[in-house]
């Protein structure tokens, strides 16, 4: 340790001298140590401007996501048809002669005759018009014209009712209009709600978050089915590189850092 002159000027203060000086300690030799060392830090923050409010809907279809969706559409129809399946009639309208022989031929002799189903009126008037908005809705948040979200309502709703119900009961002819027909006027109802909503991002609120899901519940249900997947940003990625850097109380280390995103 040695004094330093900081400076060439010496103060002078009622007769006395004091001349200031800065102290150096030279730091200690720098040593390598073998070892693992797991270091968390986070992603650098990007600092910049925004011009303008995101554009949404995307100014272009993404077939690939709604893509993505009708596959998880088919997976969500399974699901909830064994939820009605396991029911009681009070509630799927389906007895147990409708549950009994499941196999192509009643699926083909269903899909042939499509009748007036005799469900409750706020299934057919109240719960497939909701679905057939949350059709729209979906489509919609992938870019897609309010004719093409129309037409995926009209298909999404035809899955169902010609695919996976069909194996117990005849379609329903209310259903196959009132579904996509009632269900995207409803959604145009609520897309200006939707749009804000979504447009709000990280500073939505708890409320907001859940009206958001009641609003669009397939269409949140999918990206987050996406984020899982790593197919929306940020996406999963894993990356090498070699790194050499000093960790306080434990000298240096040399190595190969990972980073893993998601």
């Amino acid at each position: 340790m040695s004094p330093e002159p900081a400076a060439t000027e010496a103060l002078l203060d009622g007769g006395a001298l004091a001349v200031p000086l800065a102290l150096r300690i030279p730091p200690p030799p720098m040593t390598r140590e073998p070892g693992l060392f797991l270091v968390a830090q986070a992603n650098p923050i990007e600092m910049g401007v925004v011009s303008q409010r995101p554009v949404f809907p995307p100014a272009e279809p993404d077939w690939a996501g709604l893509g993505r969706d009708t596959a998880y559409l088919l997976g969500y129809q399974a699901l909830g048809f064994l939820v009605l399946y396991v029911s009681p009639e009070a509630i799927s309208n389906w007895s147990s002669e409708d549950k009994k022989h499941y196999d192509f031929s009643k699926w083909s002799r269903n899909v042939s005759h499509p009748t007036m189903d005799e469900d409750k009126w706020w299934i057919n008037y109240v719960l497939h018009p909701y679905w057939g908005s949350a059709y729209y809705l979906d489509a919609r948040g992938r870019g897609f014209s309010r004719w093409g979200a129309f037409c995926f309502s009209v298909t999404a709703s035809n899955l169902y009712e010609f695919g996976t119900e069909a194996f117990a009961e005849k379609p329903s002819i209310q259903d196959i209009f009132v579904t996509p027909i009632a269900g995207s006027l409803l959604g145009m109802v609520f897309e200006g709600t939707w749009r804000e909503l979504v447009l709000k991002g990280e500073s939505r609120n708890w409320g907001d978050s859940v009206l958001l899901y009641l609003i669009d519940p397939l269409g949140q249900l999918n990206h987050a089915v996406d984020r899982g997947f790593g197919f929306e940003s940020p996406r999963t990625a894993v990356d090498f590189r070699p790194v050499i850097r000093p960790v306080p109380g434990h000298g240096t280390y040399a190595g190969i850092q990972m980073n893993l995103r998601w």
